[in-house]
């Protein structure tokens, strides 16, 4: 199946399935990644997990549904910025008002 290569860890190496679908917004197939298994803390080439994408690309449904899934609001990258402090450089205040109210 498709989907359960998706979750597989040396297929998620190369192709970062669950950041792609992030990217592009889609909450479904996120939704599908996610209960197959997707790694929500792996980061890709950029140092970014799933989540720092989702503020990046400013999908805050995306963001709900990786942090209800587990996802760590504290989580850095690579270069030591969490996904608040990501919100913050891009001035979105309903991104930065979602990771507040979630803990972050």
């Amino acid at each position: 199946m498709r989907i359960a290569s998706c979750t597989d860890p040396e297929y998620n190496k190369t192709r970062r399935t669950l950041h792609e679908a992030v990217a592009k917004g889609d909450f479904d197939m996120v939704s599908i990644l996610l209960a197959e298994g997707a790694d929500l803390e792996a980061m890709n080439d950029d140092g970014l997990t799933p989540l720092h994408m989702a503020v990046i690309v400013g999908q805050e449904w995306i963001v709900v549904l990786l942090l209800d899934a587990g996802a760590k609001i504290n989580a850095e990258t690579s270069n030591e910025e969490k996904p608040l402090h990501l919100a913050i450089k891009k001035n979105d205040k309903v991104m930065t008002g979602v990771l507040l109210d979630s803990g972050a």
